[in-house]
């Protein structure tokens, strides 16, 4: 096994969990307030809301694909690794006057990168 395709695990597993912690923090989250406090109108927040738990099951979907295409040449990882900035910036753009969310988030961008970084040296690879 290249050193690749063992980090594109690592990034497929990494993005397993962020999906997954995106799909618990955004229910725990809806659970402990209304959409009125977070001054969003009915229809935006649910557009957000379903943007992002599809979001976050692209992330899940492509933790797998990472994991079960890491061994082989697969265009598919690194079609999603590129695809994985998507969420990541939809999450941004709704961030307003937030420092540390938006610190956070520019951090989180790391985890889409280091997917596609390892994606495409296993592509290469074989």
């Amino acid at each position: 096994m290249t050193k690749a395709a063992k980090n594109l695990r690592i990034a497929g597993v990494l993005q397993i969990i962020l999906g997954i912690l995106t799909i618990a923090l955004t229910y725990f989250l809806l659970s402990a307030g209304d959409v009125s406090v977070a001054g969003l109108n009915p229809e935006r927040a649910l557009g957000v809301l379903a943007l992002n738990y599809c979001g976050a099951a692209f992330q899940i979907f492509s933790g797998f694909v990472a994991l079960a295409r890491a061994g082989k040449r697969s265009f598919l990882a690194v079609i999603c690794g590129i695809a994985l900035f998507i969420p990541q910036l939809i999450h941004f753009i709704h961030l307003q006057n937030q420092i540390g969310l938006i610190i956070a988030n520019a951090a989180l961008l790391v985890v889409p990168y280091y997917y596609l970084h390892n994606a495409y040296k296993n592509f290469r690879a074989h």
